[in-house]
C-alpha cells in the first residue's frame, strides 16, 4: 500500500510538471507569434529600394 500511495504522489507531481510546462510552451507561442507578427509589420513598413 505504501508503494500505492508513492506512485500516486509521483504521478500527481509529473501531472503538475507537464501541466506548467503545456502553459509555458502556450506562451512561448503566443509570444512568438506577437514577435513574428511585429517583425513581419517592420519589413512592410521599411521601404524597399
Amino acid at each position: 500500500m505504501a508503494d500505492i500511495a508513492t506512485n500516486k504522489e509521483k504521478l500527481t507531481s509529473i501531472t503538475n510538471s507537464m501541466i506548467t510546462l503545456h502553459k509555458r510552451v502556450q506562451s512561448l507561442q503566443v509570444r512568438a507569434a506577437n514577435v513574428e507578427k511585429v517583425a513581419k509589420s517592420k519589413s512592410q513598413s521599411k521601404p524597399t529600394s
